[in-house]
């Protein structure tokens, strides 16, 4: 399966606010995803 990589500038956002940012964006595709019936491996957020 391709790998697909979300890439998102986060400068304006306070530090304490990224990781709960991009756990957010991984349950929300994931899940997306799986609603319309689109196979996917795990997933992985990371961010900095």
């Amino acid at each position: 399966m391709p790998d697909l990589l979300f890439e998102l500038g986060c400068e304006e956002l306070p530090a304490t606010a990224v990781r709960r940012a991009y756990e957010q964006l991984e349950r929300e595709i994931v899940q997306r995803l799986d609603e319309a019936g689109l196979a996917h491996g795990p997933s992985r957020s990371i961010g900095t």
